[in-house]
Formats: C-alpha cells, sequence, structure tokens
C-alpha cells in the first residue's frame, strides 16, 4: 500500500501558514494490489485527487500517517485534477557483501571496520 499526497506553496487566506509554509491541497491513494488481484506495477497509472479534510471525524493520531486517517475517516470530494505515476519493480542483487552502512533490507551492517578490512572491500570493488 502505498500512499502520496500533492501539497502547494501557498498562504491561505486567512494569512497564516501551514507546516513552514506547505499548505496540503490535495491526496491520493495508490494499492499496489488492485481489487481484482492484479498487480498495479510496472504500468502508468492515473490516480484521483481529493481535497484534505478541514478535520477529521476522530482525533488525530500520532502513530498513523495524516494521508492514511484521511482514506480511512474522512468524506472524500474529489479534487479537480489526477497524478499519473509508475511504481516499477526491482530485482534485488543474489549477493551481498556486509558494509559499513546497509544500503539493502537484507545487506548485513557492520558498525565498525578495521583499516585492513576497508583496503580488502576496496580491492575487491576495484577488481571487480
Amino acid at each position: 500500500m502505498s500512499m502520496n499526497r500533492a501539497s502547494k506553496n501557498q498562504t491561505m487566506r486567512t494569512g497564516v501558514r501551514g507546516e513552514e509554509g506547505w499548505h496540503k491541497e490535495a491526496w491520493a491513494f495508490l494499492k499496489l494490489r488492485g481489487a481484482n488481484g492484479s498487480l498495479n506495477v510496472d504500468k502508468q497509472l492515473r490516480l484521483q485527487l481529493y481535497e484534505v479534510p478541514l478535520r477529521l471525524s476522530r482525533p488525530h493520531s500520532e502513530d498513523e500517517v495524516p494521508v492514511y486517517q484521511y482514506w480511512k475517516y474522512s468524506v472524500r470530494r474529489a479534487y479537480p485534477s489526477s497524478l499519473y505515476v509508475s511504481v516499477k519493480s526491482i530485482l534485488p542483487p543474489d549477493t551481498v557483501e556486509p558494509a559499513v552502512r546497509s544500503m539493502f533490507p537484507t545487506q548485513e551492517e557492520r558498525g565498525t571496520m578495521t583499516m585492513k578490512q576497508i583496503q580488502e572491500a576496496l580491492s575487491k570493488t576495484q577488481t571487480k
């Protein structure tokens, strides 16, 4: 499941600004697996944008993303626009060597390395 929101940098009519000058204008929702069971990846999709509600019927929870709350608890009023998105699938590498800083979810992270280990790692990458 993925959420997306469009924001617009503007001053509101009241003269009060939102979060550091950003005002939430519209939001959209994308399910990676559609209702018919097909995957919504490797193709262009059109998302309908919806107006951000002024207030939610339920108190704000710090644990939930605001866009998720809009989707779950508010009445959806269509915003007069849409957004085209593409989600591409990628294959993870077969083998991932441990690193000081992890770059993949499955990569082992080693907090400290000796100078010898760093030189060995560099020599391996240079020979490939």
